[in-house]
């Protein structure tokens, strides 16, 4: 009753199938199926009862998105009508879109947004238009190709579609369905194609005259300013090929099968190395590199002072003060015999104690390292510069225990001063580095 062809061919007093047999009650088979069988199910996918679930799937999931990114411009002060009619670059790139500077970051979880990004719509005018394509065209081909297979061409085209873009455009921020949408399109036609031979010349003809009516369409769309006529193509290029693995997975016979399903597993693959060695090797991609190199040099600035800076000036300062204690007119500068005990404990515990302190950052300096030079360097200088203010405390501090004295010309003075001027000269080294 819901097959139109079954139906004249029992008014014409012809049995449904020419050998007269029942139709059977399961779908027709497909891997190594018969040429009689491969035409029953095409016929079926055209002809049988189908609700395309996977399309209203990704319709419910990209307008959810879209509201979804709408609430975060809300939160952050962003007037709704602005957002819909040109969403906020920066709420963009939180809900998914996609540049290249995200995938020479090092963060490997960045290029899960080649996937999302086919999610993410910069505009209503934008999300209406890739939907009312979805919604339209969608159903047709998730009937002709079934749910899972759909879904499997939908996400592949979608990713090779992004790849492209970034490949060809990695300093602009992209989004949209696009892609996907134009893998969706090529698929059908893959699928009239691979299976013309089932089907009525001039449903063929039909079919791929609208087709190409819609891929000129589309390609003149595709010179409006904004809009990423790379990811289209990709996106269609891609998605063709998709669909005729997934074709040879669903028909082929024994080791094609086999092979088209594995074509369908790295075909994605490729696309993201192919992207991953254009990024090392495309000149357009420098600007990209330097840039990141100078974030990761900041954010190792900013380690580096946030974890020693601070703590090494308060050691200093107070290393300081215990030598300027130590070198007033009633300890080292003058007569041993003349010096308060108790004032020469109390110095030498402060420079045991500041000395104690300047060791303790200098040894963490050594054990951590920087891949910047110019951190390295920094962390390289700071450290001896400790240790030799450390020694410094050490040698007056032994002066003071010791009870020598301070005498011009003397060899004391003569190591004290040599070794106040190698503090100064790496402090200096240190504040001049660039």
């Amino acid at each position: 009753m819901e097959s139109p062809r079954d139906l004249d061919r029992l008014r014409g007093d012809k049995p449904v199938f020419p050998n007269g047999a029942p139709r059977p009650a399961t779908r027709p088979r497909e891997g190594g199926a018969t040429t009689y069988e491969r035409g029953e199910a095409i016929r079926e996918s055209l002809l049988g009862s189908f609700t395309p679930w996977v399309t209203y799937t990704l319709l419910g999931a990209n307008i959810v998105w879209f509201l979804y990114g709408m609430r975060l411009a809300q939160a952050q002060g962003i007037a709704t009508a602005d957002f819909l009619s040109n969403s906020d670059i920066g709420v963009l790139r939180k809900i998914g879109a996609i540049q290249g500077s995200y995938l020479v970051s090092g963060d490997w979880l960045q290029w899960g947004r080649l996937l999302a990004s086919c999610f993410v719509h910069g505009s209503i005018l934008h999300l209406a238009m890739n939907m009312l394509g979805l919604f339209i065209v969608g159903p047709q081909v998730e009937r002709l190709w079934g749910s899972v297979r759909f879904l499997i061409i939908y996400l592949i085209a979608g990713l090779g579609g992004a790849c492209v873009m970034v490949m060809t455009n990695p300093a602009v921020t992209g989004v949209g369905a696009s892609g996907a949408l134009w893998g969706m399109m090529t698929s059908l036609a893959a699928w009239i194609i691979l299976n013309r031979k089932y089907l009525p010349p001039e449903v063929v003809s039909s079919w791929l005259r609208r087709l190409l009516f819609l891929f000129v369409l589309n390609l003149g769309i595709g010179f409006v300013p904004g809009v990423s006529m790379s990811a289209h193509l990709g996106g269609g290029a891609v998605g063709a090929v998709a669909a005729v693995f997934v074709h040879y997975q669903r028909y082929g016979k024994g080791v094609w099968r086999w092979a088209a399903l594995a074509g369908v597993v790295a075909l994605p693959l490729v696309c993201v190395a192919t992207l991953a060695e254009a990024r090392m090797v495309d000149k357009r991609w420098e600007p990209l590199w330097i840039h990141q190199r100078d974030v990761e040099k900041q954010k190792e600035f900013t380690k580096f002072e946030a974890q020693f800076i601070k703590r090494s000036e308060n050691a200093l300062t107070k290393a300081g003060r215990a030598v300027e204690h130590a070198v007033e007119p009633d300890l080292l500068n003058g007569r041993s015999k003349n010096r308060d005990p108790e004032k020469v404990a109390a110095t030498v515990t402060s420079l045991a104690e500041a000395r104690a302190g300047l060791l303790a950052i200098a040894n963490e300096l050594a054990e951590v390292s920087y891949s910047e030079p110019q951190v390295e360097e920094r962390r390289k200088l700071l450290e001896q510069f400790l240790r030799k203010r450390a020694e410094y405390c050490e040698l007056t501090e032994r002066y003071l225990a010791e009870k020598r004295e301070f005498i011009d010309g003397s060899q004391e003075v003569k190591d004290w001063k040599e070794l106040e001027k190698a503090c100064h000269d790496l402090f200096d080294q240190f504040v001049n580095l660039p």
